[in-house]
């Protein structure tokens, strides 16, 4: 035996779980340690991210067929919440990726929680402790923090960026409270207060990858700085830590399997950031949207196994085979488009359309003596209503810029078409005639491109941060499977996009009176969301979370799935989605019960008759 070989023995082995891009990530530190050794994978089934090793069905079989192992897990928060729940009561060596689910607070731990370590990054940082040490020491003052994104990666969802601040928070000073909570273009700030000792100032941003702690107490100050893979700490003027690289966020993870290294978090603390992490969202005004890393994920599983409709929705559970007949959603829509109305009503300056190549001269009819700028271009839609930023990929489409004043017209198209429009959203909001609050809240978001996405901010913008909401939503701002508004509102109880969205039907009414009236009946229902492909509309009432109803319309989806869960759905009379579980009733009978998992997707929109409701946005 060679002294490899020997290393090779003394090396810790590992059991891999999970086969996304953090198992990506994590299996390439594993493979290099000369204390960690990697034998075995847990993949569910998905394509191997290591052939040549042994995979286990379950976590189950691979704590009995590796007694001595430990366990990297890199899964979502309610897998890899799962996961860390039968390790713990194993009792097993482990890091699981992080954020876990919020279930988690309300989880039974026993001794073997402290087994488990939870990859909160930025407590793995040397600056953190030199940090924690300073405050000890100081007693009282000033902290301000400034982190951008998430430890293992440059950019994350805002929700995300907050679980991670939180338990970076809580590490530092574990009895710290927030006081104050609010979100302004598309950050968080959150004051918090540690006793009477210590003001903290915390600010979140998505982009980039950084970590700035300013501490100022009494006459001593210092400064920890994380950026572009740098850390250094200085005190006054003395450097605490020199600038140096600290070993990457998955090194500093899969190290806290090695006995002797540097541990963070438990899956105790993680417990307590979770709940500090709420706490926060609980003093904001409105709740946080659907992470656009849930849609990532369920557009991943779509795209790897197709057949599997309820992963991708995330749900399970057992389906009715032999679905019956399922009502497709039909609604009439005018010849004429949308923003013809608004038009005429004297509300859009101009109107910004794209068509087909051969619907240019038809579409351009209706609109009588205008003046018309026309850009050509590609246009590529993928699923979830996610069209691509590239103007050379995809199918012909002309974009339309249609006004009665030249200079309007040829203004949109210079900035849609020649500059960045991103740069240029709230001109071009104002151009097009969109209330003013929903292209501020539009410009906001970190993501625009998915539609999908763009219909959850606007979900999240209109719900508490108690879940709660005022019902039912005007049908006018129904925009899920048929858009009356061609802009997504800061709310579904803004007065300007409802005040806007009537102006635009009553137009439409002078001309199509019918077609006006089988709007309001189809767009004044109940809609359960998952993604722009798979909607069902329940003719009924609605909460928030339950929904009564007498019937059922679908998105035309395809696939035995989907027909099969409409078709249970249609069995009901009530249907309630919470966190945890779908469930559809009749009467007393249980017709069907689906559990959520990840990534989770599913919102109740409570749409109805609300002509008499009009709530400020």
């Amino acid at each position: 035996m060679n002294n490899s070989d020997s290393e090779a023995d003394k090396a810790r082995p590992v059991v891999l779980v999970g086969a996304g891009e953090r198992a990506q990530a994590w299996l390439e530190p594993l493979r290099r340690s000369s204390r960690l050794r990697v034998v075995a994978t847990v993949q569910r089934g998905a394509a191997s991210v290591a052939p040549d090793l042994p995979d286990f069905a379950s976590i189950e079989e691979a704590l009995a067929g590796e007694p001595k192992a430990a366990f990297a897990v890199a899964l979502p928060p309610r897998s890899g919440l799962a996961a860390s729940l039968v390790l713990a009561r194993a009792a097993r060596e482990s890091v699981v990726e992080a954020p876990l689910d919020d279930a988690l607070c309300e989880a039974q731990l026993g001794v073997g929680a402290a087994r488990v370590r939870v990859a909160h990054g930025w407590t793995t940082l040397r600056g953190a402790r030199a940090v924690g040490a300073i405050l000890r020491r100081v007693g009282s003052g000033k902290l301000f923090l400034d982190m951008a994104g998430l430890p293992e990666q440059a950019g994350g969802d805002v929700g995300e960026v907050l679980i991670h601040a939180a338990a970076l928070v809580r590490f530092l000073l574990p009895d710290a409270r927030p006081i104050a909570a609010h979100s302004s273009r598309g950050e968080l700030r959150v004051a918090l207060e540690s006793g009477s000792a210590w003001q903290i100032d915390l600010r979140l941003r998505p982009h980039g990858q950084s970590v700035c702690a300013r501490v100022e107490g009494g006459v001593e100050t210092a400064l920890w700085q994380y950026e572009e893979g740098r850390e250094s700490v200085v005190v006054g003027e003395t450097a605490l830590i020199a600038p140096n690289t600290p070993p990457p966020a998955a090194v500093r993870a899969l190290a806290q399997l090695i006995p002797d290294a540097q541990h963070g978090d438990d899956l105790r603390d993680a417990a307590k950031a979770l709940r500090l992490a709420a706490a926060c969202r609980a003093l904001m005004p409105s709740a946080l949207p659907v992470s656009a890393r849930r849609l990532r994920q369920s557009a991943s599983v779509a795209s790897r196994r197709p057949e599997i409709l309820l992963d991708r929705l995330g749900l399970s559970g057992v389906l009715p085979r032999g679905a019956g007949i399922v009502r497709r959603l039909d609604v009439d829509l005018p010849e004429e488009p949308f923003e013809l109305w608004a038009f005429r009503a004297g509300i859009k300056p101009v109107v910004f359309l794209t068509v087909l190549p051969q619907d240019v001269e038809s579409t351009l009819s209706h609109f009588g003596e205008v003046h018309c700028e026309q850009r050509e271009r590609l246009v590529e839609v993928a699923a979830q209503d996610r069209w691509t930023d590239k103007r050379d990929r995809g199918e012909p489409r002309v974009e339309l810029y249609i006004s009665r004043d030249a200079d309007l017209a040829k203004r949109a198209a210079y900035l849609q078409a020649e500059a960045d429009p991103s740069d240029a959203i709230r001109e071009l909001g104002e151009l097009v005639g969109y209330p003013s609050c929903c292209v501020a809240a539009f410009a906001d978001q970190d993501d625009r491109s998915n539609n999908t996405g763009n219909r959850y901010q606007s979900f999240a913008r209109t719900i508490a941060a108690d879940g709660s909401s005022a019902t039912p939503w005007p049908w006018e701002l129904n925009n899920l499977h048929t858009m009356v508004a061609p802009f997504y509102p800061c709310s579904y109880s803004c007065e300007e996009a409802l005040s806007w969205s009537r102006s635009a039907l009553t137009e439409l009414g002078r001309v199509h009176t019918a077609l006006a009236t089988g709007l309001r009946e189809n767009l004044a229902q109940p809609v359960l969301y998952f993604d722009h492909e798979h909607q069902l509309v329940l003719a009924g009432e609605s909460d928030g979370e339950l929904v009564s109803y007498r019937g059922v319309q679908a998105t035309s989806a395809g696939g035995w799935q989907w027909a099969a869960l409409v078709s249970a759905v249609a069995k009901g009379d009530r249907l309630r989605l919470s966190r945890t579980g779908l469930e559809v009733t009749k009467g007393r009978d249980r017709v069907l019960e689906l559990q959520r998992i990840d990534p989770a997707l599913g919102l109740i929109a409570p749409f109805g008759d609300a002509a008499n409701l009009v709530k400020s946005s």
